[in-house]
C-alpha cells in the first residue's frame, strides 16, 4: 500500500513536470505521454493488487488449515479494504492526469484526441472491476479450503 502511495507521488511531480513542458509538445505526443502514464499507473495497481491477494489467500489457507476461521475471514476483509484503497489511489492518479491531458488537447483545439484520451481513461478505470472480482473468487476459494 504505501508502495503505490510512494510511486504515485513520485509519477504525479514527474507527470506535472511532463504537462508543463507540453506547452511545446504537439497533442498526438502530449497524448503518448498521458496514455504511457495512465500504463503505467495501471500496471503498477495491478502488481500490487496482485501480490497482496496472493499473500492474503496464502495467509488465509494457512489459517483455515489451522482452525482459525474467523481470523481467515478477517483476513480477507482487510485484504479486500487494502485493495479498494490501492484502486481509489490509482483510479485519482489516472483521472488527475487524463484530466490535464484532456485540458491540454482542448486548449489546442485537438477535441477528437481529447475524446480519444477520455474513453482511453475510462477503460484504463474500469479494468479494476475485473481485478476486483477475481480476488473476489481467489479470496473465496482460499475460504473454502
Amino acid at each position: 500500500m504505501s508502495q503505490l502511495k510512494t510511486i504515485t507521488s513520485v509519477c504525479a511531480v514527474v507527470l506535472g513536470t511532463a504537462l508543463n513542458a507540453q506547452a511545446h509538445v504537439n497533442p498526438q505526443d502530449a497524448v503518448e505521454r498521458c496514455v504511457n502514464h495512465v500504463d503505467s499507473v495501471a500496471e503498477r495497481a495491478q502488481t500490487v493488487i496482485a501480490d497482496d491477494t496472493r499473500a492474503c489467500a496464502d495467509r488465509i489457507r494457512r489459517l483455515i488449515r489451522a482452525g482459525r476461521v474467523e481470523a481467515a475471514h478477517a483476513v480477507a476483509r482487510k485484504c479486500v479494504k487494502d485493495t479498494r484503497d490501492v484502486v481509489r489511489l490509482a483510479t485519482v492518479e489516472i483521472t488527475t492526469t487524463c484530466d490535464k491531458c484532456v485540458r491540454y488537447l482542448d486548449s489546442v483545439g485537438a477535441f477528437e484526441l481529447a475524446r480519444r484520451v477520455i474513453n482511453y481513461c475510462k477503460d484504463s478505470v474500469a479494468s479494476f472491476d475485473e481485478l476486483l472480482a477475481r480476488q473476489r473468487e481467489i479470496l473465496a476459494d482460499a475460504l473454502r479450503g
